[in-house]
């Protein structure tokens, strides 16, 4: 009965914007930059006292004949995919089997504005940043750093344990700012001869770290460089475009065969030059510029990617709080390319808002998303105030959670030191990009309010369909779901071990296998295993303790889906994910709280640490008939878990609560 309802509620609205769309065509291609939706919120149709908001179906696009297909699935746990083959839509694991439904004319595709349409959704069956596979056929999530090659002191020189350093941190990417000038890339510029061999250190010790390389070309190096210079190279006045053509052109050849180079950014950040119409510099040069660019690196390297950025607003015409990027109005019209655009919000609704811009532009280029810089800088001021370092972990921890939600990889900037801080007329103030707090050129001192939400747990590449994943700070749990290939070979996960279980961890592959690190264990332990194919797998599931990995060398059984789950060794195992914003630290913490509306629990007002034994389940009640019997013990306090004191507040005398 809810199928048919369900069923003449869609008919109902695809036969009302039908008329609407009868009076002329829709988009060219049937809106082919579209390729999955989400129909949810159905309206007349409610589950209990609550909107249906689970995935009643969804819409295919054919790309290749502009058909458009909508098909229901029944139950929300059995949905697995939708594929278009030969004018036809299969869904998969439905408890109808399959559904197959007429295709409906593209031009009433503009219904689908009526529904809420999901940015996460905009790639088959997955999220937005999927697509990306590394040669041996993996869904790779790119992650990493910004490696710098010179700063305003100097040139910097990175060596194996820094990029050793990288991989322990969760990076499984390299983007080096490559400098435009000193390639010689510039009329009157002339090329330094030691740049190609710091360029090529930088190269091999990302390979021996087992990290991809991106090169991201900057016109930094070159004063001074405002609208005349962007004017002239849109205009390849000089031969200025010429020249820098010539440069890149000198990159691709060098590494056409360096299976470690994964592609080029063709321009960072460029700007509209004097034209001060935006959409028609975009249109008119921006575009045709970068499509010049990616069709020359792909007549030397066809299998490498080539990323490309939106137009960069002047600074005389950005306006605070409002993304500083102009968006992609059309497509880029060039296979094997990434949409690497960057966001650098302390406000999270335009965060929010800007990912989901993003995504739609990605999609109108059927090119996945790579967020190819993210984070706001950070004042120099901020790191002697508590206070100002809460709010950017907070903005830290909420857009990394944005990103992960939506499957997109994302490069933090710079990995580096502090030696050089910058200063502009809007920001007199010192500030930098760096994630090390120390004046060494590579630095070493983590700002770990920052680097804490970039060294996270998160897959690198998974042997099949990686369907969706997020880590909960609170909880420090890692869910993955994806649809195992048996042939695409290792499935990678950071686990960073080190930062985030120091008591251990455990590891749940699927429903039947348990597997466990403890402290001072070389390798995983087998917890519980179901059957002979269950052992088998837990042979081919391997701890790296050097690059904190998680390798799951082969996947035995193709399941249609299945879910890796990582999680604390002292968390209760009947416990949800919902949970108390600790970890079951075997101390007591007294403290205030407060939950914003909508939002994670802000951290705790103030905290009085009483270093005596205590119960976990005196802590949080949700865990006192769950806790075990070993967690009466005494440990000293982690001042990571717990927040320092606030000297102009008093202690609180509350007993605690666990939110939620």
């Amino acid at each position: 009965m809810k199928t048919a309802r369900l069923l003449r509620v869609v008919v109902a609205l695809v036969t009302m914007v039908s008329a609407a769309g009868a009076a002329g065509p829709g988009p060219s291609g049937g809106w082919e930059n579209i390729t999955e939706k989400l129909l949810e919120r159905v309206p007349g149709y409610r589950d209990g006292q609550q909107w249906w908001n689970k995935r009643l179906g969804k819409v295919h696009a054919d790309n290749v004949t502009g058909d458009v297909y909508v098909s229901l699935c029944e139950g929300w746990g059995t949905y697995r995919s939708l594929e278009c083959r030969d004018g036809r839509v299969r869904v998969e694991g439905c408890n109808n089997g399959r559904v197959q439904m007429k295709p409906i004319p593209s031009r009433t595709l503009t219904a689908l504005l009526l529904v809420p349409l999901a940015a996460s959704a905009l790639a088959e069956g997955g999220p937005a940043g999927g697509g990306i596979r590394d040669e041996q056929g993996r869904e790779i999530v790119p992650g990493g750093y910004v490696t710098i090659t010179e700063d305003r002191k100097g040139s910097i020189r990175y060596i194996p344990d820094d990029y050793r350093r990288m991989v322990r941190m969760g990076a499984n990417f390299q983007v080096i700012r490559t400098a435009l000038g000193r390639l010689g890339g510039w009329p009157g510029k002339e090329a330094d001869p030691t740049y190609l061999g710091q360029l090529d250190a930088m190269v091999r010790m990302g390979r021996e770290a087992g990290l991809k390389t991106v090169f991201k070309l900057v016109v930094y190096g070159i004063r001074p460089f405002g609208n005349e210079q962007w004017d002239a190279l849109w205009h390849n006045s000089g031969g200025s475009q010429d020249a820098l053509m010539a440069a890149w052109n000198k990159v691709w050849i060098r590494y056409k065969d360096e299976p470690s180079v994964f592609g080029y950014d063709l321009l960072n950040e460029p700007q509209r030059g004097l034209d001060a119409d935006y959409d028609r510099c975009c249109r008119e040069h921006l575009l045709p510029t970068l499509r010049r660019l990616a069709d020359a690196m792909h007549a030397v390297s066809p299998g490498k990617w080539a990323l490309y950025q939106p137009l960069m607003l002047s600074r005389e015409d950005r306006v605070k709080g409002v993304n500083p990027f102009v968006p992609m109005k059309e497509p880029f019209g060039r296979d094997r390319v990434i949409f690497a655009p960057h966001v650098y919000h302390m406000d999270l609704a335009s965060m929010t808002r800007t990912l989901d811009t993003y995504a739609r532009e990605a999609a109108l280029s059927h090119a996945p998303l790579l967020i190819g810089e993210w984070g706001p800088a950070t004042p120099l001021a901020v790191d002697a105030s508590p206070k100002r370092q809460a709010a950017f972990t907070k903005v830290y921890r909420m857009t990394a959670s944005a990103l992960d939600h939506r499957g997109i990889g994302g490069i933090k900037a710079w990995f580096c030191g502090t030696r050089a801080p910058l200063r502009s007329k809007a920001r007199p103030a010192p500030f930098t990009w760096a994630i090390f707090s120390d004046t060494d050129a590579v630095g070493h001192v983590e700002r770990k309010y920052i680097t804490d939400a970039l060294a996270r747990p998160r897959p690198l590449a998974v042997a099949g369909h990686l369907e969706r994943y997020g880590y909960d700070f609170a909880a420090r749990t890692l869910e993955v779901s994806l649809k195992p290939d048996v042939e695409l070979g290792g499935t990678v996960i950071f686990v960073p071990a080190d930062r985030f279980y120091p008591d251990g961890f455990r590891i749940e592959v699927g429903l039947g296998l348990v597997l466990a690190l403890k402290p001072g264990d070389a390798q995983l332990r087998t917890l519980k295993v179901a059957g002979e194919t269950g052992r088998e797998q837990a042979r081919l599931v391997h701890w790296d303790a050097d690059s904190q990995h998680i390798v799951i060398k082969k996947w035995i059984v193709a399941a249609p889906g299945l879910t890796v789950r990582i999680a604390p060794m002292t968390e209760p195992a009947m416990l949800p994910t919902s949970f108390c914003p600790f970890p079951p630290l075997h101390l007591r913490c007294e403290f205030a709280h407060r939950t914003e509306r909508g939002g994670s629990p802000d951290p705790p007002r103030s905290v009085r640490l009483r270093h005596r034994p205590v119960s976990a389940a005196s802590i949080c009640p949700a865990r006192r008939q769950t806790a075990p019997s070993s967690a009466r013990r005494s440990v000293l306090p982690d001042p990571s878990q717990c927040p320092p004191l606030r000297p102009d507040r008093a202690p609180s005398r509350r007993r605690p609560v666990c939110p939620g």
